[in-house]
């Protein structure tokens, strides 16, 4: 990208720190310096890859005061690509999370002394960041400068200890996608309400990244500083030519989509971990299907056993091979599930009977709540095709059903994705009280508990 003169102040404009905000201050020796150095800088072809290479250059040379010189001009650029990315977080987070800019910019911009007479810790910070940009950025790669200041940026510990604070944790778009499953993927777009052919088209995307994108990580360094980089020009035009034609029209397109699909997993994740301080709002709307549990199992019992069977088959076959990688001792893990749900023993029990030190390292092993949210999420997958399909044969089963959504929801339409995901609450809710219940050799009395039951017997059949 070429530099014009009216960006050019980015390299004599210091960045400081106040009390309202921030403030810039023009650096004369700088202005002078940079000018005598860049004469052709109102000149289309003059690139900021072309001065950032010539004052890294003399940064790096010799001559000492030419050193100190470019480096105060690399340090006002840096110092407003920090303004740059503060602002980009607060405007991306900020409303959700309860941040500003300012928040942010106290991390990293040195604060001006006359104003703030305790700044001692922020002015190294300040001092910190930019060294470390200065001294880890590489010329020779493809990465500009400012680029590289946004990702320290996001890296930077102080930054990331305060978004922690506040409940926040930022993972690139691409990580995400690595580390998100095709069939996770899936259900996350079944409860966002999403059409077959969008769930279709987007786990064909979605696998289609996998393939090229794990290939280009294994090919990186073990010791790489952004592995899950965003993937090129060349990596998306493979995606899109295994892509059907006409779904997606060029290469370009790819990218944007891709984002889209990270945007639903971060959005789902966010979900989750705000769904143990749930609004007033949301903890109504749950409490509302409580009575509606006994329609579903009047008329679609059946059903609702299956889907709660095929999410417990899937739920446990997963985690046994996730442990089994890890070596995590799976049998261990599935024998206390054995115990707990289908021989009615209590978790000090189990704990005594498999020489557990205490009953913590054991609630620590089933995790219980991890457990009942896995199986509720796959679950109502299944058991919401179930009713569609009923739906679209015009079963009679349905009509006691679909009453209930006209007067229960504002929607009342048997799409709707809250009302399955009720139930499934509901269903998990009754597990739980079930549980503190069972002992002295009682098979729990629960849904979850008969479909663990029923599974197991398969198993051995």
């Amino acid at each position: 990208m070429s530099v014009q003169s009216s960006q050019s102040w980015k390299y004599y404009h210091f960045v400081i720190y106040t009390i309202s905000g921030y403030s810039t201050r023009e650096l004369e020796e700088s202005k002078t310096f940079f000018y005598e150095q860049f004469p052709q800088v109102k000149f289309p072809k003059t690139t900021n890859r072309d001065i950032q290479t010539k004052l890294i250059d003399l940064l790096r040379g010799s001559d000492q005061t030419m050193s100190n010189k470019a480096r105060k001009c690399l340090d006002c650029y840096i110092g407003n690509q920090l303004v740059k990315s503060s602002e980009t977080w607060a405007k991306r987070f900020g409303k959700e999370y309860d941040f500003t800019a300012i928040d942010l910019l106290f991390l990293v911009i040195k604060p001006e002394p006359s104003r703030i007479p305790h700044s001692s810790n922020s002015n190294q910070a300040d001092e910190s960041i930019k060294t470390k940009i200065l001294l880890t950025f590489d010329v020779a790669k493809k990465t500009t400068l400012s680029g590289w200041t946004d990702i320290n940026f996001k890296g930077y510990a102080p930054v990331k200890k305060f978004l922690l604070k506040l409940g926040f944790k930022y993972e690139t778009d691409w990580y995400l996608l690595v580390k998100t499953s095709p069939n996770y993927l899936k259900n996350i777009l079944i409860i966002a309400d999403r059409t077959d052919t969008e769930i279709n088209q987007a786990v064909a995307l979605h696998n289609s990244f996998l393939i090229f994108y794990k290939e280009t990580l294994k090919a990186r360094p073990l010791r790489c500083s952004k592995p899950f980089h965003c993937p090129s020009d060349e990596l998306l035009d493979k995606i899109f030519r295994q892509l059907e034609p006409n779904w997606i029209t060029n290469f370009q397109n790819v990218k944007p989509e891709l984002q889209k699909l990270a945007a639903s997993i971060r959005k789902n994740k966010e979900h989750k971990r705000n769904s143990h301080r749930q609004p007033m709002n949301e903890k109504k709307l749950i409490l509302s299907y409580n009575s509606d549990l006994q329609d579903i199992l009047d008329n679609f019992k059946q059903p609702l056993m299956d889907s709660l069977v095929k999410g417990v088959k899937e739920k446990i076959e997963y985690s046994l091979e996730y442990k089994h990688k890890r070596n995590q001792n799976p049998e261990q893990w599935f024998e206390a599930i054995k115990l707990f749900y289908c021989e009615g023993m209590t978790q000090a029990e189990i704990a005594s009977k498999m020489r557990f030190t205490d009953q913590p390292g054991l609630s620590r092993l089933l995790d219980l709540r991890k457990f009942r949210e896995d199986i509720a999420r796959k679950s109502m997958a299944y058991f919401r095709e179930s009713v569609l399909e009923l739906t679209s044969r015009g079963s009679a089963q349905f009509s006691a059903l679909d009453s209930r959504l006209e007067n229960s929801l504002p929607c009342n339409q048997v799409e709707n994705i809250s009302y399955f995901r009720g139930i499934m609450d509901e269903i998990m809710r009754e597990d739980e009280i079930a549980s503190k219940r069972c002992g002295q050799n009682r098979n729990m009395k629960s849904l979850l508990a008969q479909a663990i039951r029923d599974w197991i017997k398969t198993m051995g059949n």
